[in-house]
């Protein structure tokens, strides 16, 4: 089995079943103009071809106010030894009377298709030394990308030094770590050596570093697996997650 697996209609409902009757916690995305907001939610029941989750929070205990029907939502959560996503959209927001009490709450229509990663895809594989992945990044989504480098538009290059299905850490010039904040959002092209294989994908900065050589900047991949494009991109990283840590496993294994 890959690493991605597509879920048969009875896959799917045995996972949502067993979220929703244990309340699991589930990480919801909502893309806004060039901007992916993440925010937490839980289960809360299934009432038919619907499912009832707690309205989405982004800071704090602070619910979003503005969700409207319609809206496209990328939901994920973690059950048993797999992380699930899959895409739904807002039918309406209302009040959930469960055995807590009175929940804020919105009601989404039950996904058409689902999938399914090995956490193992989660955990960091560093790039071996006798591979090479590159990326460049910018400010802004990825649909945001320059046609060039400028003082105005910069696009930063920078070598990976480790990844996984959640994110990376790149080598950069002292002064790229300085420029960004955290929470900026960027649009990133990753490209895996000699092969050209390569991915678009959209990621917000979490950390740097400054190192005697540079800076180590660390990036969240936001808004994998949401469109079939993001779910070939989540299907190459796994794919090479799975090969490092097969060549670190051989480095390491006792002759």
């Amino acid at each position: 089995m890959g690493a991605l697996q597509e879920l048969n209609p009875m896959q799917m409902s045995e996972a949502l079943v067993a979220a929703c009757e244990k309340r699991i916690p589930v990480t919801t995305m909502l893309h806004r103009g060039e901007i992916w907001l993440n925010m937490r939610s839980r289960f809360l029941a299934i009432d038919g071809a619907r499912l009832i989750f707690e309205l989405p929070r982004i800071d704090g205990d602070k619910p979003i106010e503005d969700l409207d029907p319609a809206e496209k939502l990328g939901m994920s959560f973690k059950h048993k030894h797999h992380k699930h996503l899959f895409s739904t959209t807002v039918l309406t927001t209302q009040d959930f009377q469960g055995p807590e009490g009175k929940t804020a709450a919105m009601a989404v229509g039950c996904p058409i298709t689902m999938q399914r990663i090995q956490r193992r895809a989660y955990y960091r594989a560093v790039v071996p030394p006798n591979r090479i992945v590159r990326v460049s990044f910018w400010f802004g989504g990825r649909d945001s990308e320059p046609s060039g480098t400028t003082a105005e538009q910069p696009v930063w290059s920078a070598k990976v030094e480790d990844i996984s299905a959640g994110g990376f850490l790149a080598k950069v010039r002292s002064d790229v770590g300085m420029v960004l904040d955290v929470g900026d959002m960027v649009g990133l092209r990753m490209t895996f050596g000699l092969s050209a294989e390569s991915f678009y994908a959209d990621a917000q900065f979490r950390h740097a570093q400054q190192v005697p050589d540079g800076a180590l900047v660390g990036f969240q991949f936001i808004g994998l697996g949401q469109s079939p494009e993001s779910k070939n991109a989540l299907r190459l990283i796994t794919v090479k997650v799975s090969e490092y840590q097969r060549l670190a496993l051989r480095r390491t294994a006792p002759r």
